[in-house]
């Protein structure tokens, strides 16, 4: 009997020390489409970036041509943001303010 223990010992610690097996799959879900180097997005993605970057739940933005869009936005707590979106293909940049601070947010391609 003990060297039947003896002898199951090494299987056990092989099995049991062996990692799971994680198993591939699709990347998570992204409420905006990946920005191409020679395009800019439309309207509703641009609204679903701020959305997701400034936390605004409502947003009133308008075409100023030329890919930008200016307007406002608010957030939970009812803070009323300024925006002014403009875009090259590959890269947008947005301006905000409200009435405690202002800022910028940047992504993909430097934006004049």
């Amino acid at each position: 009997m003990r060297y039947q223990l003896l002898a199951t010992m090494p299987i056990i610690f092989l099995i049991g020390c062996e990692p799971p097996n994680a198993q591939p799959g699709p990347p998570a879900a992204s409420a905006i489409q990946t920005m191409s180097p020679t395009s800019v997005w439309n309207q509703t993605q641009v609204e679903e970036f701020l959305k997701q970057e400034l936390a605004l739940t409502t947003i009133t933005i308008k075409s100023t041509g030329g890919d930008g869009y200016e307007g406002t936005g608010a957030d939970a707590e009812g803070t009323t943001y300024t925006l002014i979106v403009k875009q090259v293909p590959g890269g947008i940049k947005v301006e905000w303010s409200h009435v405690s601070g202002n800022g910028t947010i940047t992504f993909g391609k430097p934006v004049p």
